[in-house]
């Protein structure tokens, strides 16, 4: 079944900038519906209605409580939320670490649990969690 009046293209993994969210802000002011907003930037409703929650804020006039979306409130909360949702620690904070497993695995021909368990027990290094096996795998295949 085709929809011909499909107008929204697909936009993956495509967040968002402040210029987006002043023009949305505006076109909310001017009492535009949501479904033309999301159309004219080729925006999922959802995503115009997730940031309208995301940035809307209780404002007083005249004695009356309402919310406001606010284009700043929205970027400061969408910066937030983001700061905490990558690893921070990056592979070259443990490069000795990686460059020792690599010679390991490739040249003693070590598997690499062995190498990480020696590490570990022998050697006293701390291994994060967050390095994963597919961390390894990546080492092995030569990715990395």
């Amino acid at each position: 079944m085709d929809y011909n009046n499909h107008n929204t293209t697909l936009r993956t993994n495509k967040h968002l900038n402040l210029e987006e969210r002043f023009y949305i802000e505006k076109r909310l002011l001017a009492g535009d519906s949501i479904t033309s907003i999301a159309s004219d930037l080729g925006r999922s409703r959802t995503t115009i209605y997730n940031e309208i929650k995301r940035g809307s804020v209780i404002q007083i006039k005249q004695n009356k409580t309402g919310l406001t979306y606010l284009a700043d409130t929205g970027q400061t909360v969408y910066k937030r939320n983001h700061q905490g949702s990558f690893n921070t620690l990056r592979a070259g904070f443990i490069e000795p670490f990686l460059s020792w497993i690599e010679e390991k695995v490739r040249k003693d021909k070590w598997s690499i649990d062995a190498a990480v368990g020696f590490a570990r027990y022998r050697i006293c290094l701390y291994v994060m969690k967050w390095f994963a096996l597919k961390r390894y795998t990546t080492i092995l295949i030569g990715e990395f």
